[in-house]
């Protein structure tokens, strides 16, 4: 799994978070206007919990995304 903060935890697949865009511009990132799956939150390793936000399909599903690892 990769700690690139860039990069989903799960899949590795890019998150395209837009967290520091929204401090800049004030528009929200995805994340905001989604619900997050607490079942894919959990899926993430303890240790890199908080270090990268998960991309939209690992975050919107309750099972093992596509490509997860």
């Amino acid at each position: 799994m990769t700690s690139d903060s860039q990069c989903c935890p799960l899949c590795g697949q890019t998150n395209l978070c837009e967290a520091q865009r929204a401090i800049e511009t004030g528009q929200p990132c995805w994340c905001f206007s989604s619900v997050i799956e607490p079942a894919a939150v959990l899926r993430v390793p303890a240790r890199q919990r908080n270090q990268a936000c998960l991309c939209h399909a690992c975050a919107t599903t309750a099972v093992a995304c596509p490509g997860e690892r």
